[in-house]
C-alpha cells in the first residue's frame, strides 16, 4: 500500500488511525499524539474505521474492541489482509482471555485495557512502529538480494554459455 508522507515543518508526519465509538476517547489520545510528529485521523465505528485506511493509509491504527455491528478484531482482520506489516493496537474496556487468545492469534500487535495508560500507549506506538518500519526495510533488502542474484545468475549463465561456444569453435 501507498504511504503519503505528510510534512509538518521539517518533520515527517506519521499518521494514526483512531478507531472508537467514543469520542471521549478519540478526543483524549487524539490530544495525547498530536504533540508528537503524528497526523491523526479517527473513525468511530470498524466499517468507518475501514474506509478511513483505505483513503488515507496510515501507519499504525488503535482500535477499540467493542463498537457497533463490527468490532476491532474485524477490523483488524480486514486490514491484516490490506497490510501484514500493520502494527494495530486493541484497547478495550472489556478484556477476556477468548478475546485476548484471539487478538494474539490474529497478530494485534498491542493489547490494551482501559482505562489506557497514555505512557504505555505512546511506548507501544514507538515500538510499533520502528517494528513495521524494520519489517518494512528488511522485505525490501531481501527483495533487492533476490534481485542482485538474479542478475549475477544471469551474468553466469551468459558467461557459461559464451565459453561452451568458444569451446564449440575452437
Amino acid at each position: 500500500l501507498p504511504n503519503p508522507v505528510r510534512k509538518r515543518g521539517w518533520h515527517t508526519m506519521t499518521t494514526i488511525l483512531i478507531v472508537d465509538d467514543d469520542e471521549a476517547v478519540r478526543f483524549m489520545l487524539r490530544r495525547a499524539l498530536t504533540g508528537e510528529i503524528y497526523r491523526i485521523v479517527d473513525a468511530s465505528s470498524a466499517e468507518e474505521g475501514l474506509a478511513v485506511f483505505k483513503h488515507e493509509h496510515p501507519e499504525l491504527v488503535m482500535t477499540d474492541l467493542r463498537m457497533g455491528e463490527e468490532d476491532g478484531l474485524w477490523l483488524a482482520e480486514q486490514l491484516i489482509a490490506l497490510d501484514p506489516d500493520l502494527p494495530i493496537l486493541l484497547i478495550t474496556a472489556y478484556a477476556d482471555i477468548k478475546s485476548a487468545q484471539r487478538a494474539i492469534s490474529m497478530g494485534i500487535y498491542e493489547y490494551y485495557t482501559k482505562p489506557i495508560d497514555l505512557h504505555q500507549v505512546m511506548t507501544g506506538i514507538k515500538r510499533g512502529l520502528a517494528h513495521r518500519r524494520l519489517t518494512i526495510e528488511n522485505k525490501a533488502y531481501q527483495q533487492d538480494l533476490e534481485k542482485r542474484i538474479e542478475e549475477r545468475t544471469n551474468d553466469l549463465e551468459r558467461a557459461y554459455q559464451e565459453l561452451v561456444q568458444t569451446e564449440k569453435v575452437a
